[in-house]
């Protein structure tokens, strides 16, 4: 490194020299930072999720079992056999972490929100016996569009969504199959 140093700057040997080593050390103090907000951040992961003794340090080992059943920020922990209890609990924190969580919490516990209907009179006209128009008027149950929603029911309508969403990607294909094979009744499950 020296001889390309000398090369490049004969004039200027010791300025280059000077130059070189403070962007050097600037990079080992970069990289030494780096590292060490890795390793505090691995190790607050594993004060937080517990310390596996037998790796170095005692810092813990995740495999992507744990990583999936903790969950992230976006994804929800996913359940797996024998787990209910603790992946409720992460289920529900995550939840609670959301930005419409209570509306979801709401759709999960209480099942989701009943479309809005109203009565609505159905004109029908038909002819009599005596051959005049006569008009009935019966009233018939319509549907009210989502676009009609008050905004409280758009998020709850919203949350419905959203909470089927997340309980679908929490779960495993092996327990999504039990569950999908009792679409036809869900009352058996």
């Amino acid at each position: 490194m020296r001889v390309f140093i000398e090369k490049c700057c004969d004039k200027h040997f010791e300025e280059c020299v000077s130059s070189v080593t403070r962007i050097v050390e600037e990079c080992v103090s970069s990289v030494t930072r780096i590292v060490e907000e890795c390793v505090s951040s691995v190790t607050r992961i594993a004060d937080e999720y517990g310390r596996c003794p037998s790796t170095p340090q005692g810092l813990y080992k995740m495999t992507s079992k744990d990583a999936l059943s903790i969950g992230t920020d976006v994804k929800p922990p996913v359940l797996f056999k024998g787990e209910y209890e603790q992946w409720k609990d992460r289920f529900l924190d995550f939840i609670d972490r959301h930005s419409n969580g209570e509306n979801i919490l709401l759709s999960i516990t209480e099942g989701p929100m009943v479309p809005i209907t109203v009565q609505v009179p159905d004109v029908d006209s038909s002819d009599s016996e005596d051959g005049t128009k006569e008009r009935e008027q019966k009233m018939k149950t319509v549907t009210v569009d989502i676009s009609q929603y008050s905004e409280e029911q758009k998020s709850r309508y919203k949350a419905d969504k959203q909470a089927r969403s997340l309980l679908l990607q929490s779960i495993p294909n092996e327990i999504y199959i039990k569950i999908d094979s009792y679409k036809a009744n869900a009352k058996k499950m």
